[in-house]
């Protein structure tokens, strides 16, 4: 009892607070207020098909039908049910009622059994339609009916399909509910309960209105609370209530249950609710009050905290419909188009519709608008100009820097055409330089023009932004086109400036609204490398202007706006390039930033809104990787390359500041997120130049935003390469007559060639006081000398020109440089260092490297002008040694470069350039006689050297000879022949004894034959009978020659093992004994041990020889025979050998470097012979060539067992047949004739004899009886 009148108390405080505020709405009028925010624009008759009171009102998606529900009931007297129809009308244009058109009764819909005999529908007299209500695909339609009597139990909801969209001539009846009036559909929720009372006046109420929420799974009534209230009925109060039911399927009303935490109660505000609508967004409800009292025929307006959900709301206010015009008076049904800016509402009174502009979306209350962002496309329209402004900046940031990287991706092809080098000496002496640096100079007055280069980009975007909660669908397309210049700057770094024009349209949603922008922007951009030239540091910066017309179209009305912008904006990127065969990886890491400052604007049109100056800031942090792979040919550079990167965009927020131009009472400050936080952007693209440096470039790029959409971008730009231009003026110091004036007007083909003053201690005074680098770093790098002592430090490159030399990265590692005064040497390179070994690297190698591929060859000259001038001509594929001989490092690294291995030699020819020659074919012969390599040896004899011949030939007919080089076997053949007078017989002999040499090396029989033939037809100059002769007696001499060294016919198994012992002592004793290498040297030479017969020692030998050419020279072994030459005596003992050759074998042959270790540090038992180190060494010497002695003598043996002799007898006859009448010496005669006759097994038999006793000869030596007088 307590609880009950905790209840009764509790609810008549509430609705005393309700009526008080009621009277105070009335004694304080605010319908003008409310009226402020409604006009009202037409009405129109709707009574076709004799229909009487419009109850509820529906529009299809588009607004160009119109359905209205009726009920027609029986005329007083007449015993007639009834009538229940829907009537469908057409709009011409939609939402405007002036323009409609009657379907005609074909396309109506009866909805009680007594229309279409289906015994199904609301029927009855009692029976009384309202409310109208289509699912969001228009295949169903549903109506809410009520009881006209207060005792009778007839609420339902009634569902009808239809067979196509909103086609409601096809409706067929499908479902209803169960009675409404149930208690577990009625009572429990927190709108109150229904009456429970007995009799007549029982409380029964009426369903009038009817919604569903946007997925169909929740169903929402109104129902009209009826009858007297007693309070001693036993009936709680009577209520006005709004409830929410929940469906287990989507438009399925047979399975329903009430949301007991949802419903509102609204028996104070609304005394007969006839019908009610949702805003598009479901956070507002409006409905009609059909009061009897004429004051209380309203529009009521509640909010609701959360969509579809009633279990929160706010009531906002009502407007009485004879406010908003006085011949309104019977309001019933309503509806709105699909902004929300204009509202319809019923009237009974001569079937009437009613259209009314509101001045914001869903709303009639003043101070109640609703943010814009409540509609899809008006927020849209918003992100549009944002995403506009942000994008200017991003395209026209990376306009910028597509140009930057487009010149380096091709700063290696920079007019090959054209070389202009300007060499104007007043000093004879160093005017020869002029030949070693230009091939085809034209000389040209200075124009400073040129220093500046042109270019345009024209760029094309196409992109889309998906459908959002919050945001309808986005269109892009964006035309712009760009103009810029450009420079070098001292530092080898670039900037310029760039004017962008743009076009950005922007279609949003379906409706046709739109945003159309110019664009123009004005950006200077920088780069310059960093520690070395493969990082670069990029800068942006640029200003820009915007200028918009703003075209917002709501249900077919346009609101327009004109807006215009400034920006300004800047990027800091950091990237690497790293080179690999013709493969460039860019790593990179980026910043933008850009504040826009977007001007005031207000529309004009229903809905308008006045927006305030809005601030658009940018931040995004980058990191990415891009390829570019080149595949350039002689005439045309073509290069594609690809990126990926990451992009964080990590300042996505604008807040959007506006007012309703018709209600300024509320400001709205929308803070609006633009974009993805995450981003991945991927580019493919095409670089192309052609001869006349012209370019051409094409990038396709793709920005996906994760989760919301994408752009496209399309960068097509022409233009020029910047050649880059190094200008000079440098005043040589010495004597009044050497002034001379050094111009290079040009980059020769980026090898950036320089001058070093002849000043002892210039570039030493920069480096350590402007730089202030350490001198112990200078002096590591080699480009300073220290004499005796740190006291006497000077410039080691003084008056020479200057050769950068690059590694495979493209990094300045050493230098060389050329004498201008004639001082010696001549050339002088940087010493080795930490970063630079002479014989691991070749000059040009980094630029030549892809074109050795594309060609698969690669040409090899001797010095750098050479390499120079053939790049100059359009030959890119060749490269130097740096001062030493071509060694096997160097080799492999050239084959790696060519598939066939295709290497060709192209020295001077002169007698220096054949013996350098001749020491490349010695160092890599055993590759090429085992098909490691294709060695082929391109001497021009007219010429000196390349250079010379490309000033009078074209670059194609040194491309044809080198196509046509000699094999290296063909040219040591010429060589051999060469110049020689072979009808003097030692001439002869001697040419016959090269060839045998020669010819004995190659283990192919089948080669052996063709070029024993080619020597015999040369030897015996066309005649063939004799050629064949001579290819006989070569061939048995090679026979005889080959069995050298290579042969392991004639080798024990026991002395194998005893043989590799024997080898490892000896690198034993080079290693540890630096003071016996050269006496090893010399012994070795003298025994003939010239090659090592175990394999991995063979190697390790060969790598103790590179290592010490290329801490020496190349003839230091010549160099060493010299007795005064004690200072190259001591380089040459203090080669760290034990230091040095793991790391070579490392880096060379990985397996054997394995074994390095055991000769590094050599077990106990060694170390005790080092005692007497020379003694054991001369024994260990002995031993490997005593085994060498003894495969001789095994093999003479053989050769003189095979011989067939000659009997005496054979001899005595042969004398016989011949005698003469002559006194002779038979014996004499029989003795020579045996001679004659076995003289090859006569002379194996004597060259065993000889072996033998020189075996003899070691054992003593061995064994320490050896004397020097032996």
């Amino acid at each position: 009892m307590v609880q009950v009148l905790n209840y009764q108390q509790h609810f008549n405080l509430m609705k005393f607070i309700k009526k008080f505020i009621l009277i105070l709405l009335f004694i304080f009028p605010i319908s003008s207020s409310y009226g402020a925010m409604v006009t009202s624009v037409q009405n129109e008759t709707f009574a076709d098909n004799s229909s009487r009171e419009i109850n509820g009102i529906a529009f299809n998606e588009d607004g160009t039908k119109l359905f209205t529900s009726y009920h027609m009931l029986a005329n007083p007297g007449e015993e007639a049910e009834a009538t229940y129809k829907l009537n469908e009308y057409n709009l011409s244009t939609p939402y405007d009622i002036s323009t409609r058109t009657y379907a005609g009764n074909n396309e109506k819909c009866e909805l009680n059994s007594e229309s279409d005999g289906s015994g199904n529908g609301p029927s009855g007299a009692s029976a009384k339609l309202h409310d109208i209500k289509f699912s969001n695909d228009g295949m169903k339609v549903f109506v809410v009916s009520g009881p006209s009597a207060n005792n009778i139990d007839s609420d339902k909801v009634y569902r009808f399909d239809l067979t196509s969209p909103y086609d409601i001539s096809t409706c067929s009846y499908v479902s209803e509910t169960t009675n409404l009036d149930h208690m577990n559909l009625q009572n429990g929720s927190q709108a109150g309960s229904r009456g429970s009372g007995t009799g007549v006046n029982k409380e029964k109420n009426r369903v009038q209105g009817i919604e569903f929420n946007d997925t169909g799974t929740k169903l929402f009534l109104i129902f009209h609370g009826q009858g007297t209230h007693t309070d001693d009925d036993g009936g709680g109060p009577r209520l006005t209530r709004l409830l929410e039911y929940k469906l287990s399927t989507p438009y399925d009303i047979t399975d329903l249950s009430l949301v007991t935490t949802a419903g509102i109660e609204l028996e104070d505000e609304v005394a007969n609710p006839n019908t009610m609508r949702f805003s598009a967004n479901g956070k507002r409800i409006f409905i009609i009050d059909h009061n009897a009292n004429a004051a209380g025929r309203e529009v009521h307006q509640i909010s609701l905290s959360n969509p579809y959900d009633t279990s929160s709301y706010t009531i906002d206010g009502r407007v009485r419909t004879a406010d908003l015009d006085g011949d309104h008076t019977e309001p019933r049904g309503i509806a709105f188009n699909k902004s929300g800016l204009k509202m319809y509402v019923g009237d009974d009174n001569e079937q009437r519709i009613y259209e009314f502009d509101l001045v914001c979306p869903f709303n009639i209350i003043a101070g109640k608008c609703p943010p814009i962002t409540e509609n899809k496309d008006r927020t849209a329209m918003v992100e549009a100009q944002i995403e506009i402004a942000k994008r200017t900046i991003d395209h026209s940031t990376d306009t910028a820097l597509n140009r930057l990287k487009w010149i380096r991706r091709n700063k290696d092809k920079q007019n090959l055409t054209n070389l202009n080098i300007d060499l104007n000496f007043n000093n004879q002496i160093i005017n020869s330089l002029t030949e070693a640096v230009k091939t085809s100079t034209t000389k040209k007055k200075e124009d400073k023009k040129q220093d500046v280069f042109y270019w345009s980009e024209g760029s094309i975007v196409v992109g889309k932004i998906g459908d959002t909660s919050i945001s309808s669908a986005k269109k892009i397309g964006t035309d712009a086109i760009t103009i810029g210049r450009d420079q070098f700057t001292d530092k080898n770094g670039i900037k310029g400036l760039a004017f962008r024009v743009g076009r950005n349209d922007v279609d949003v949603g379906t409706s046709g609204s739109n945003l159309d922008t110019d664009t123009y922007n004005l950006t200077y951009y920088a780069t310059s490398p960093i520690k070395d030239d493969t990082k670069f540091l990029d800068t942006i910066v640029g200003i820009g202007k915007l200028s918009s017309n703003l075209l917002t179209v709501l249900d077919g009305k346009n609101l327009t706006a004109d807006r215009n912008g400034k920006q300004l904006y800047g990027t800091i990127r950091i990237k690497d390039e790293i080179k690999k065969n013709n493969f460039t990886l860019i790593p990179s890491g980026r910043f933008d930033i850009g504040h826009t400052i977007l001007g005031s604007y207000k529309e004009s049109g229903i809905g308008a809104i006045d927006v305030k100056k809005q601030h658009v800031r940018s931040k995004k942090i980058r990191t990415g990787l891009a390829v570019v792979e080149d595949l350039s040919s002689d005439d045309y550079t073509f290069k594609r390359h690809g990126k990926l990167e990451y992009v964080a965009n990590i300042d996505r927020s604008s807040n959007f500041k506006y007012t309703y131009v018709s209600d300024g009472s509320t400001k709205f400050n929308e803070t609006l997120h633009t974009g993805s936080l995450h981003n991945l952007n991927g580019e493919i693209g095409i670089d192309i130049i052609m001869p006349n440096s012209f370019s051409i470039f094409l990038i396709y790029e793709r920005n996906q935003e994760l989760g919301t959409g994408h752009t496209d971008k399309i960068h097509i730009a022409l233009g020029y390469l910047p050649n880059k231009k190094t200008n000079y003026a440098f005043n040589l110091e010495g004597s009044e007559n050497i002034g001379s004036e050094f111009k290079i007007s040009k980059n020769i083909n980026d090898f950036e060639l320089g001058y070093a003053p002849n000043s002892l201690n210039n570039l030493l005074n920069y480096l350590s006081k402007v730089e202030k680098f350490p001198l112990k770093l200078i002096l590591s790098a080699g480009l300073v000398v220290s004499k005796d002592n740190a006291d006497k430090v000077y410039d080691r490159f003084r008056n020479r020109l200057i050769v950068p030399i690059f590694d495979m990265q493209g990094r300045v590692v050493a230098f060389g440089g050329r004498s201008l005064d004639g001082q010696e040497p001549k050339y002088l390179n940087s010493p080795e260092t930490e970063v630079f070994e002479k014989g691991k690297m070749l000059f040009a190698f980094d630029k030549a490297s892809s074109n050795i591929r594309k060609r698969d060859k690669a040409v090899v000259v001797e010095g750098y002008f050479d390499v120079i001038s053939l790049h100059s001509k359009g030959i890119t594929n060749s490269v130097a040694s740096l001062g030493t001989a071509l060694n096997k490092y160097q080799i492999s690294q050239l084959c790696r470069c060519t598939d066939n291995k295709n290497i060709i030699i192209n020295f001077d020819s002169d007698n220096a350039g054949r013996l350098a020659t001749k020491r490349v074919i010695n160092e890599v012969e055993s590759l090429s006689l085992h098909d490691q390599i294709n060695l082929k040896i391109l001497e021009i004899k007219s010429f000196k050297d390349p250079d010379e011949y490309l000033k009078e030939n074209k670059p194609e007919d040194y491309f044809n000879l080198i196509d046509n080089a000699s094999f290296w076997i063909d040219w040591e053949i010429d060589q051999i022949f060469d110049n020689k007078d072979l009808s003097k017989s030692d001439i002869f002999q001697n040419v016959i004894s090269s060839l045998v040499k020669l010819l004995s090396k190659f283990p192919q029989s089948a080669t052996r034959t063709h070029y024993l033939q080619k020597v015999s037809e040369r030897l015996s100059m066309g005649q063939a009978r004799l050629a064949i002769k001579f290819e006989e007696d070569l061939r048995k001499q090679v026979k005889g020659f080959r069995w050298h060294g290579r042969s392991k016919k004639f080798e024990q198994p026991s002395e194998v093992s005893q043989r590799e012992k024997n080898e490892s002592e000896i690198i034993y004793y080079y290693l540890h004994c630096p003071e016996h290498r050269l006496f090893i040297r010399e012994e070795l030479l003298k025994r003939e041990i010239n090659i090592f017969n175990t394999e991995y020692i063979r190697i390790i030998w060969e790598s103790i020889s590179t290592i010490e050419v290329n801490n020496l020279s190349v003839n230091y072994l010549d160099d060493l025979k010299d007795p005064n030459n004690k200072q190259l005596n001591n380089e040459f003992t203090s080669i760290n050998l034990i230091s040095l050759l793991p790391d070579h074998l490392a880096l060379n042959d990985l397996e054997v470097s394995n074994k390095i270790n055991t000769f590094i540090n050599p077990d106990e038992l060694f170390l005790t012979t080092l005692k007497n180190s020379k003694h054991n060494l001369l024994g260990t010497l002995s031993l490997l060539e005593r085994y060498k002695s003894l495969k001789r003598c095994r093999h003479l043996i053989e050769s003189w067992g095979s011989q067939r002799l000659k009997t005496l007898e054979n001899c005595i006859s042969i004398l016989i047949d011949n005698a003469s009448l002559e006194p002779t010496d038979s014996n004499k005669e029989i003795e020579d004739v045996f001679k004659d006759l076995n003289s090859d097994a006569i002379k194996f038999q004597e060259l065993y004899y000889l072996e033998r006793e020189h075996i003899n000869f070691l054992d003593k030596q061995r064994c320490g009886n050896f004397s020097s007088n032996q």
